[in-house]
């Protein structure tokens, strides 16, 4: 098969690292070739040249990783055309022995039900900058169990290096064909063959994409290919439904254990709490789980087999459940794929109108999805999936699959301080906070299994974040282990001269959300963005403050209102001071979960001026 390669000059051209600012690398060639047999089974011919510039580059890029599911795949590496080209000419080969690994994925590691989601791994020897490493593979699939001709993906063509020259060749058989999508400046050519079509992606000069706090991942926000084989999101709908469907029994142990739970609330903290995530997606594992029988026997789950196991409970209890799959970048209705999916949760329909349910702790997969927010009304303790604000999921039900748009409505977390100004210039008082949405997921990410004294460690950070010296008196954390709850906190501290004295004055600083898990600063520090960027979720946050201040000693200065309310954002600040008390609010929210380039300039500024330093402090006299 190695005419689906691209022919590739014997002389390497040899790029320069000054022409391309800030890369560590350059793809001189990154070639992917496909081809797909009458019964889908197939081989993927992967083909790369890179240069190194620097010792960035040689860290960074020495080891190759490709991953893949030894169950349906298998990957081998073409050991005459995968090895280091030295400047010179010569090769440095890599030993079989030595340089290359079959390994399990982290994640998988941590349950042997998932062993089959592998990395093959290249360690390429001898790299120094100016050197070239070549990389070759093919990998072989089998023959796909299910009778639908489903073929989906992405071919991202950016990377955070740049790219010299990149082509994907899709070879179908028969009258197969595919729908595609291109974002960018991708040249394709189509050649109807014999029973064949031939499809050619290719893109050159390729700028690497250079990262951004927060922006959204390469392949939601640079140039690609998106192609599917499905016609429609009906039939979407029934893949997924038929892989889906395949895996749940709610009979037995499981069906039995649902009932003495009772309730849907019960039902999802169960599996929250006591089946253990193992944190595989659907790049790793595919759509389709394991069967719930054995979930509820083994007691871990992938975010999919959870959702399968709650799902399978719920019914069990003669409640209407399905999977609802999220796309957290957006989707594009023209093209029906579940390549956009990477998050699902459970949808329970009542009476027309659906609860979201979400029975993973958050962990490293908070960029991913986790909790938003909690439903108003009469569904309280319900939280949506947070899915970085796009809003809309796709529900595969019995006989009919839709999307669903959820509630966009901001979480709010409140934070309550009652604070006292003694005469010696001590401040002593209790905090008081209900985290919702990020802030909660945040709490347990980090707060969730820790020990007393590892407590008493995070509350001292929160003290000092008031002003060093500080000292925490007392916590207490509540309910970290559910994900359907708000996280309750409750903190008392005192700080020794927290009153400045000035030789005609006395100054002291306003406290602002010391439980705030994400600085706002993170979310500002560009000067200007290219790409789209998210905030996780659409949120509030609000403080309300009180503090009895000296006797004797009256206000001269305060910080002045400030009122901002648009479609990107809310910011409040207002102070009131009477009877010998202060009393503040600040409040700051978030209205999207994704912002545009575009919006930066405007949320920029709502911040200057929210974190304004004139809006820090108060100054009273005698």
């Amino acid at each position: 098969m190695l005419w689906l390669f691209v022919i590739f000059s014997l002389v390497l051209p040899r790029p320069d690292a000054r022409d391309y600012p800030g890369a560590s690398a350059i793809y001189v060639l990154d070639s992917t070739s496909v081809l797909v047999k009458v019964d889908l089974s197939g081989q993927t011919y992967r083909h790369v040249v890179m240069r190194v510039f620097d010792k960035r580059g040689r860290d960074k890029h020495s080891n190759f990783m490709q991953r893949y599911d030894a169950d349906n795949e298998k990957v081998e590496l073409l050991l005459d055309k995968t090895h280091t080209i030295k400047q010179d000419g010569d090769t440095v080969e890599i030993s079989r022995e030595e340089g290359i690994g079959d390994l399990s994925t982290v994640s998988a590691a941590m349950a042997p039900a998932y062993s089959n989601a592998r990395i093959k791994l290249c360690a390429f020897g001898g790299v120094e900058p100016g050197d070239f490493l070549e990389y070759t593979s093919e990998k072989s699939r089998k023959k796909p169990k299910d009778k639908t001709k489903a073929l989906f993906g992405t071919i991202k063509f950016a990377s955070d290096e740049p790219i010299m020259h990149k082509v994907f060749v899709l070879e179908l058989p028969g009258d197969l064909r595919i729908k595609y999508k291109i974002v960018g400046d991708v040249k394709v050519d189509s050649v109807l063959g014999e029973g064949k079509t031939i499809y050619t992606f290719s893109s050159d000069s390729i700028v690497r994409i250079s990262h951004e706090e927060w922006m959204l991942p390469i392949e939601a926000v640079g140039q690609r290919v998106v192609y599917t084989t499905f016609t429609s999101w009906d039939d979407v709908g029934s893949w997924l439904r038929d892989d889906f469907e395949k895996s749940i029994e709610h009979k037995g142990e499981l069906a039995k254990k649902a009932k003495e739970l009772g309730n849907i609330k019960s039902i999802c903290e169960s599996v929250a709490l006591d089946w253990r995530d193992i944190p595989l997606g659907f790049d790793d594992i595919g759509f389709r789980p394991k069967n719930t029988k054995n979930i509820y026997k083994n007691r871990y789950g992938s975010p999919l087999d959870k959702v399968a196991l709650l799902v399978a409970m719920l019914r069990s209890i003669g409640k209407k459940a399905y999977p609802a799959y999220i796309a957290s970048s957006g989707i594009d209705e023209d093209i029906p794929t579940p390549i956009y999916f990477d998050g699902i949760v459970a949808a329970v329909d009542t009476n027309g109108e659906y609860i979201f349910l979400d029975p993973v702790f958050p962990s490293g997969r908070l960029s991913v999805s986790g909790v938003s927010g909690i439903l108003d009304g009469d569904k309280k303790i319900y939280p949506l999936p947070f899915n970085r604000g796009c809003g809309t999921c796709f529900i595969v039900k019995e006989d009919t699959a839709v999307f669903y748009q959820m509630d966009k409505a901001p979480s709010k977390s409140e934070i309550k301080a009652e604070l006292t100004l003694s005469e010696d210039g001590n401040l002593r008082g209790k905090i008081v906070g209900t985290l919702r949405g990020v802030d909660a997921a945040c709490a347990r990410k980090y707060w969730r299994g820790k020990n007393p004294k590892e407590l008493k460690q995070v509350f001292e950070e929160f003290a000092a974040r008031i002003k060093p010296g500080t000292k925490a008196l007392s916590w207490k954390v509540s309910d970290l282990d559910s994900v359907l709850s708000p996280v309750g906190v409750e903190f008392e501290f005192t700080s020794p001269e927290y009153l400045v004295k000035l030789p005609d004055e006395y100054r002291f600083s306003l406290i602002m959300n010391i439980f705030g898990f994400v600085p706002l600063s993170s979310y500002f520090g560009c000067e200007s963005r290219k790409y789209p960027f998210t905030v996780l979720s659409p949120r509030i946050s609000e403080l309300s403050t009180k503090i009895e201040l000296p006797a004797g000693l009256k206000l001269t200065y305060i910080p002045g209102s400030l009122h901002i309310d648009n479609n990107l954002l809310l910011s409040s600040c207002d102070f009131e001071y009477e009877g010998g008390a202060l009393s503040y609010k600040v409040i700051w929210g978030f209205k999207k979960g994704i912002y545009e380039p575009g919006d930066y300039g405007r949320l920029e500024d709502a911040h200057t001026e929210f974190v304004s330093p004139e809006r820090s402090f108060v100054i009273l006299k005698e």
